[in-house]
């Protein structure tokens, strides 16, 4: 990102580990050290460059891998922060759906009855409907590169179920267990998705009733954090 050749970071690192183990300290000759020291074996003299070199080679490999990695984090990040370069941006309502390329542990009907925060599928998650009934708010929730969706409810109260539902009735659905749930998010696993508007988030209080959002909007949401 600095515009420093990776050599260049090499070496200073590699500098700095001698510097910090010991390595690069110079031999000191005690105060008894004979005159005349008698003669060694020159095979014993001889450097020792194989295990030394693996060494070196493999903390090349790692460092190499260490800055790859910090680099594809960081393009990721101000890709997040900035939003794509103006030439590849596209206006509000053309290909909402279109996934940014991310690494999930599922795709569609493999993301059904499982968890998205476990499969990373709410990295790029937004929300395409919501329903607030006072405290309460409701979001449908959905990921384009999962192709799922999955419901979310806050400032809940205990015996409140939260649900997920598809055109054709398929659902999953979470319940509010516990009072420390109540200001948390609550979120049920994910169903399958192409599209936002195949599916809606609903409620049920415990004091009973029935609310759900309108089936998901296909313009493109804000993205917001979290599950």
């Amino acid at each position: 990102l600095a515009g420093e050749p990776t050599e260049r970071l090499v070496a200073l690192w590699e500098q700095a580990e001698a510097r910090s183990s010991g390595r690069d300290a110079e031999p000191v000759t005690g105060a008894g050290t004979p005159a005349n020291p008698a003669p060694q074996d020159t095979a014993a003299q001889a450097p020792v460059s194989g295990p030394r070199d693996r060494s070196v080679a493999t903390r090349r490999i790692r460092l190499g891998m260490i800055v790859a990695a910090v680099v594809a984090a960081a393009v990721w990040a101000c890709v997040q922060l900035f939003g794509p370069p103006p030439d590849t941006a596209r206006s509000a309502g053309t290909e909402p759906f279109k996934p940014v390329p991310l690494t999930v542990g599922c795709r569609g009907a493999q993301c059904e009855g499982r968890e998205a925060g476990a499969m990373a599928c709410d990295v790029d998650a937004a929300s395409y409907a919501e329903l607030r009934i006072g405290p309460s708010q409701v979001e449908l929730r959905m990921s384009a590169n999962c192709a799922a969706a999955w419901a979310r409810i806050t400032h809940s109260s205990v015996g409140d179920r939260v649900k997920v539902q598809d055109r054709a009735d398929r659902a999953e659905t979470a319940t509010v267990i516990d009072e420390a749930s109540t200001d948390r998010f609550v979120v049920t696993h994910m169903l399958p998705a192409r599209s936002p508007t195949e599916v809606r988030a609903c409620w049920e209080p415990s004091a009973g009733g029935h609310h759900c959002t309108p089936w998901g909007r296909t313009p493109r949401p804000t993205v917001r954090n979290g599950g």
